[in-house]
């Protein structure tokens, strides 16, 4: 039986832990042969190892792996080489999950063919729970990575959620080594990929919080910040290739505020503090001249709430420079993008958001109804999306084919450019402009990319 899922749980120093969060992984509703449980040690010094031996002889589901001291980092990324589920569900090795859930978690993947799906993240200490304010999750339809990112803050943790496992290898997301903010680094690049992404608000995962713990001690906080700094700089470099202003904004907002946090807690004095704002004031400047629209109030809200009275300066001078790229926004040429309509209802919707959410600024859409099953998802979809007057639907009247309906768009064009696709397919966020500045780059008449199957 194909594993739909593997667990991958990175093992250090937890024998007084590890019984129970590997027994929550046992104790759920679907055949044990669904799932599978990667029990890897990150060189521990204690009984952690034997442990996981005795559960990886007991249960044919279990594997158990072993390396020299490496970080968490490393340790989750030598196991995604080594998984075979289709998703990923990385658990820490003091935590557990509820009883019986992973039906229910089954089932949702399986009809929404997820790239993530998020749910709750429970903090408890000496066992009583304790909600974080703003990481509940809410119910959400299916959308891609970066209209769910910039429609709710996300706990920034990858612990709440099962990731497909394609994504992550298709992508080459992985781990910085030796980052302590690993997760708040890799966290925003899954949105960014994430075609079909949704979260349920079920308490899933628990966190036990521990005294002892890493970000307990101000040698290790600091190292957060430093890994989080790093983290800013990571989002920079990568938003250089990767375009979509709105979403990486609010990508660096969240990165900024979670320096400010870790500041107030670990930094005693003015001086030590003023060193790690000057990294980030160099590391948003660079990532601010990548993005080429204009800031909204929103965010430069959020980012003066930050509590870094050296941003505003920088704040300021991104409204300048972007007044000057709204400029040249206008100069880039109209581009028709159609799609033939048919009897698509279960996978409409989110070929719609894809087109729709292009990161090219200037699209037409022409939607071309040949009278299929489709059309009331077409219709609110259109209606509920900022650029729904940039669409017009051509009503073939009787059904005609997808050919007919080809021709139906290029006679309705207006665009310098046409691009055209099937119903049932999905674009990444970047598609449009990456072809458009391919096109830029070479004197071609037209300009290809690769399909690679869903």
């Amino acid at each position: 039986m194909e594993k739909w899922l593997s667990f991958i749980v990175p093992v250090y120093n937890v024998e007084d832990y590890l019984s129970e969060c590997v027994d929550s992984l046992l104790n759920q509703d679907v055949p044990s042969e669904l799932y599978e449980i990667i029990l890897y040690d990150d060189g521990s010094t204690d009984g952690s190892l034997r442990i996981a031996q005795k559960y990886g002889a007991d249960y044919a589901n279990i594997r158990v792996f072993t390396h020299p001291n490496s970080g968490a980092a490393e340790t989750r990324n030598e196991a995604i080489e080594k998984a075979v589920g289709k998703y990923i569900w990385f658990v820490d090795s003091d935590d557990f999950i509820a009883p019986g859930l992973l039906s229910r978690l089954y089932e949702k993947t399986r009809e929404g063919h997820l790239d993530m799906l998020i749910f709750n993240n429970v903090a408890f200490e000496d066992g009583k729970c304790r909600r974080f304010v703003g990481f509940d999750v809410p119910e959400s339809p299916i959308k891609t990575g970066i209209e769910l990112y910039q429609d709710f803050y996300y706990n920034p943790v990858l612990t709440n959620r099962l990731i497909l496992r394609d994504l992550l290898t298709r992508h080459r997301l992985r781990y910085i080594p030796g980052n302590k903010a690993e997760d708040c680094v890799l966290n925003p690049l899954c949105f960014y990929h994430a075609n079909a992404v949704c979260s349920l608000p079920v308490d899933a995962y628990y966190y036990r919080m521990r005294s002892q713990s890493v970000s307990h001690h101000v040698d290790n906080q600091k190292r957060i910040i430093e890994s989080l700094l790093e983290g800013l700089e990571s989002h920079s470099d990568y938003m250089k290739e990767h375009p979509a202003p709105g979403f990486w904004m609010r990508v660096c907002v969240h990165d900024i505020r979670r320096v400010h946090i870790w500041l107030d807690t670990a930094c005693g004095n003015r001086k030590e503090k003023s060193g790690f704002i000057c990294r980030e004031r160099s590391a948003l400047r660079s990532a601010l001249k990548r993005l080429p629209f204009r800031l909204s109030i929103d965010y430069a809200v959020l980012c003066l709430a930050s509590l870094s009275p050296l941003l505003i300066l920088d704040v300021q001078r991104f409204f300048t420079y972007n007044e000057t790229m709204d400029k040249k926004m206008n100069t880039f040429p109209l581009i028709t993008l159609g799609i033939p309509i048919y009897n698509a209802a279960s996978l409409i919707e989110r070929t719609l958001l894809s087109a729709l959410n292009q990161t090219y600024p200037n699209i037409e859409f022409v939607f071309v109804d040949d009278k299929g099953d489709s059309m009331d998802i077409v219709r609110r979809v259109v209606g509920e999306h900022p650029r729904g007057s940039a669409v017009r639907i051509i009503d073939q009247v009787v059904n005609q084919g997808t050919g007919a309906a080809r021709n139906a768009i290029v006679e309705k064009a207006t665009g310098e450019y046409l691009f055209t696709m099937d119903c049932d397919d999905v674009l990444i966020p970047e598609c449009i402009e990456l072809l458009y500045n391919k096109m830029q780059e070479h004197p071609v008449d037209f300009c290809g990319g690769i399909f690679r199957p869903a």
